[in-house]
Parts: C-alpha cells; sequence; structure tokens
C-alpha cells in the first residue's frame, strides 16, 4: 500500500482549482470530488494489483486521475475490460456506502445529493469512448475481440476524434476545469494517433519476443501485418504450407535473415 502511495501524484493544476474552490466556500464541493476520483482510481488500482501488473504512476487532475500500467499491449482483453470497469463498480459502491449513511442520520440530505450529483457526472464522464478515458478502454476491449489489432486503432481513433467534437459543442461551459478537460482529451487523442505506428510495431515485436496463451487460431492465405489480432495465433501461407507467424515476424525484425 505505501508503495502504491507513493506514486500517486496531484497535478499542480488539482491543487490550484482546489485552493480557488475553498477561497471561494467550496470546501465540501471540493471533498466530495476528490474522495468520489481517488474512489475510481482505487478500483483500477485493485485489480491491476490482482492481475499481477506494475503500476507507474498515478495522476489526480481537477477531473479525475489517470494510472498508467506497465503492461503487455498482447495482455489478455478481459483484463483490459475488468481492469476499465473496475471504476466504475467501486464508484457504485461508494454509491451505496453514502446512500446508507444519509438513510442511517450520519450525513444531511443535501450531503448526499450533492455527492449524488458529482457522482453520476464523473460516472458519465467516464462513459464516454475518448481517449483516455474508461469509456474508450472499454469499447477498444469489445473491438479486439472481433477485429484487427489495426482496424481497432483506426475506429477508437475516429470515434475519440468525434466525440471531442460532440462533447465541445453539447457540454461547452465556461469554465477552468472543463478548459482543461478539453485540452486533456485533445492532447491525449492526438498523442495516441501520433504514435500508434511504434505502438503497432511494439505490439508485433512483443508476439516476435515472448509466447501469450492465445484463445484461438487463424490461417491467413497471405501474409500481411494488418491481419494481426489480439489472442489470436497466425499462420501465414507461404507456398504450399502454412508457416507460424514468429516465422513471418522475425523476417520483419531481423533483416539479416530469409526463408
Amino acid at each position: 500500500m505505501r508503495n502504491i502511495l507513493n506514486k500517486i501524484k496531484i497535478n499542480n493544476l488539482t491543487y490550484l482549482l482546489f485552493f480557488i474552490c475553498v477561497l471561494s466556500g467550496l470546501f465540501k464541493n471540493v471533498l466530495l470530488i476528490f474522495l468520489i476520483d481517488i474512489f475510481h482510481e482505487f478500483g483500477h488500482i485493485f485489480f491491476i494489483h490482482k492481475y499481477n501488473y506494475k503500476i507507474t504512476s498515478i495522476d489526480i487532475y481537477p477531473f479525475g486521475g489517470i494510472t498508467k500500467v506497465e503492461k503487455d499491449l498482447n495482455s489478455p482483453i478481459n483484463h483490459d475490460l475488468v481492469i476499465a470497469s473496475a471504476g466504475f463498480i467501486f464508484q457504485f459502491i461508494l454509491f451505496i456506502t453514502f446512500f446508507f449513511l444519509n438513510y442511517l442520520g450520519f450525513i444531511s440530505v443535501t450531503t448526499y445529493n450533492l455527492f449524488n450529483t458529482y457522482n453520476q457526472a464523473i460516472f458519465l464522464f467516464n462513459l464516454l469512448p475518448i481517449i483516455p478515458l474508461d469509456g474508450f478502454v472499454i469499447l477498444k476491449g469489445m473491438l479486439e475481440k472481433i477485429l484487427t489489432f489495426k482496424k481497432v486503432n483506426c475506429v477508437v481513433s475516429i470515434i475519440s476524434v468525434l466525440g471531442i467534437f460532440f462533447y465541445v459543442q453539447y457540454n461547452y461551459i465556461y469554465s477552468l476545469n472543463n478548459y482543461m478537460i478539453i485540452t486533456l482529451l485533445i492532447y491525449k487523442t492526438y498523442m495516441h494517433i501520433k504514435n500508434f505506428n511504434y505502438t503497432y510495431n511494439r505490439f508485433l515485436l512483443e508476439r516476435y519476443l515472448n509466447v501469450y496463451p492465445y484463445k484461438k487460431a487463424k490461417q491467413e492465405k497471405m501474409i500481411s501485418f494488418k491481419n494481426f489480432r489480439k489472442e489470436t495465433l497466425h499462420f501465414f501461407k507461404v507456398g504450399n504450407r502454412y508457416v507460424h507467424e514468429k516465422e513471418i515476424l522475425k523476417k520483419k525484425f531481423d533483416k539479416n535473415r530469409h526463408f
């Protein structure tokens, strides 16, 4: 637990916004938002730890947190889905807790309603299919079960750009917090698109260097790196035989060797 706490970093903009809110007499609002954000992130952390992945950092922003994890791109899809969904599950647990605290009279109706407003807003915001939100990770994971890795990233990038456009159009609030949200979403989406070639080469290199528990095998009639899917072992037709994907990847990553 101490190692995890040491990796939590509160962004300077978070301190600034919280300071402004406290000066404005909104201490309770800030405290509730911070509690929801932390609880949401601990949902992710719980399952990251369960799957034995390494947490590199936990950044707390005024609008939520981003937990960075060190894991292979070829990690099981269900792991990604569970980790992304865990934040919502923990928010629901927090909702149940506040419901009973209000029911038993430990907190006022005003505090309970204020908590519900923020909890629902953060819940719905994180469901948006925009990079790097949980909704994006969940959508990406579901698409990875049926599409190639390259097609998935193309689709989710387009959806993320459209998501930002509609978010700005229908939720353009003149506030510092909203400006920071929009800026971060644009930056993360831009970096995802910009770095995709590197990401895809890393995805292929992992498959060349490691052995993964693939769930299915697929025979390809022609050699194409665009056909690679997560959790699928590929065999490519070369002449009159099918060869293991590692032989194809060896040719890509070892230029001095040939069939």
